[in-house]
């Protein structure tokens, strides 16, 4: 069954999650979207409706994974449901205090379905963002459907086909599949930690700086752009301003509406087929401190909170930019310097260089004919460009509410230092080949790779 609507704001603003499901949606993109997911649920005790799922689709054996906090919050829970239900359900339970989405946590999910006596024909994750992305990505490489309760609104991958992983020490985003159905009990979600609802709102209120770098990037190299999208992310993002300070209340209806909304962002990747309507600079600055607090032997703030800092210093980027195309006839035909730049990735990311390295030359991302393509469409757009501005609040605008539900107003408080701050605005641009206004001050000439020192 197929959705045919006029595609315009309108409608975005009247979609909703439940329209989603099990329909295409043909869009004025020339596309049309699907998301892989069946069912959708916010309600108290709804631990229940996972065995009716498993048994309404034929399953017979699920897996379940969980950590020993979402274990107590919402898993045992879960656990106990199936086996009312007469489902064996073995499973895995991380017992990291702070779980990394590195290879060996892969590599023990992995170990451990391989224990399960009659095999596995479904994963069900009870948690959020690190365990969910886990569980989706070995799901998918094996060729298994799954399902998620979550048990915190802490971020906006629930419904994404895309996991964020740490892979040869370099966070980079991989191929996964979405579940076939997300569940949330919202009186476990209002009780989550206030750092993972303050990391939610701070992952949504990142769309500001996400959007506009999905535009500057289809106005500069012609990458697919949809504008309904863009206006489902923009609604939902506009609604948790709006309910900030409920859900730092713990109100259970701000934080459903939180929930909802990280929901439909992530159905926006669902239906794009990567993360680029949910992720720009902010993201690419969160996964670069989050890289080196780990080399460091540290563990990284929540996600969102540094996607939240990102998106103030992205701000201040786009202000910067002037009125006047900075493009010059000199500058078509000026090149960067390879070497330096080279220097420069060995000595920041350290031994978490060689894939930053691979990833330039496998998309040629220091090529001076295309170079010259970005700065020709630049000059011929630069009214559309710096007219992008007006699509980010100005930073003292942020900053006020974050102030309203705990967010980060300095480097200090997600545990960055200034020089790790400055860094990222130089170097975080490279851990991805996403168009955004890092590439753009970079083109520009309006940002430097450092010398060696």
């Amino acid at each position: 069954m197929s959705l045919r609507l006029p595609l315009d704001a309108a409608v975005a603003a009247d979609f909703s999650v439940a329209a989603a499901l099990g329909r295409g949606l043909p869009c004025s993109c020339g596309r049309t979207h699907r998301t892989r997911l069946r069912a959708f649920a916010v309600e108290a005790e709804v631990e229940r409706r996972v065995p009716e799922l498993v048994r309404e689709w034929g399953y017979r054996k699920p897996f379940l994974v969980m950590d020993a906090n979402t274990e107590r919050v919402q898993g045992a829970a879960v656990r106990r449901a199936l086996a009312a239900a007469g489902f064996a359900a073995p499973g895995f339970v991380f017992p990291d205090a702070e779980l990394v989405p590195d290879e060996s946590a892969l590599e023990r999910l992995e170990a451990a379905a391989a224990t399960a006596a009659d095999g596995v024909d479904l994963w069900i994750a009870v948690g959020s963002g690190t365990l969910n992305d886990l569980v989706r990505y070995v799901a998918w490489r094996r060729g298994q459907p799954y399902l998620v309760v979550a048990t915190a609104p802490s971020m906006d991958g629930y419904a994404s086909g895309v996991s964020p992983l740490i892979i040869d020490r370099m966070k980079q985003t991989l191929n996964a599949q979405s579940p076939l159905a997300i569940l949330a009990d919202p009186n476990v979600l209002a009780a989550a930690p206030e750092r993972l609802l303050a990391a939610g709102v701070g992952d949504v209120l990142g769309k500001y700086s996400a959007l506009a770098d999905w535009e500057l990037g289809h106005i500069v190299t012609g990458e697919i752009y949809c504008p309904f999208i863009v206006a489902r992310v923009a609604r939902s993002r506009d609604a948790v301003l709006a309910a900030r300070r409920a859900i730092r209340r713990r109100e259970v209806a701000a934080v459903t509406e939180l929930f909802n909304a990280l929901i439909e962002v992530g159905i926006g990747m669902d239906y794009q087929g990567n993360s680029r309507p949910a992720s720009g600079a902010e993201h690419h600055l969160s996964h670069f401190w989050e890289m080196q607090q780990l080399l460091a032997g540290r563990h990284a703030p929540p996600h969102g909170i540094q996607v939240a800092y990102g998106a103030l210093l992205t701000a201040g980027l786009w202000q910067a930019l002037p009125a006047t195309c900075p493009v010059t006839e000199g500058a078509l035909t000026h090149a960067g310097d390879r070497e330096a730049w080279e220097r420069g990735i060995r000595r920041i990311y350290g031994p978490a260089a060689p894939p930053v390295l691979a990833l330039a030359e496998a998309e040629s991302l220091h090529d001076p004919g295309l170079r010259r393509e970005r700065l020709a469409a630049i000059r011929a757009n630069w009214s559309r460009i710096y007219a992008l501005r007006d699509l980010l609040p100005q930073r003292a605008e942020l900053e006020a509410a974050y102030r309203d539900i705990g967010l980060p107003l300095a480097a200090s408080d997600i545990e960055v230092s200034p020089e790790r701050e400055r860094d990222g605005l130089i170097w975080a641009r490279d851990l991805r080949s996403r168009y955004t206004i890092f590439r753009l001050h970079e083109d520009l000439g309006l940002s430097t790779v450092l010398d060696e020192r």
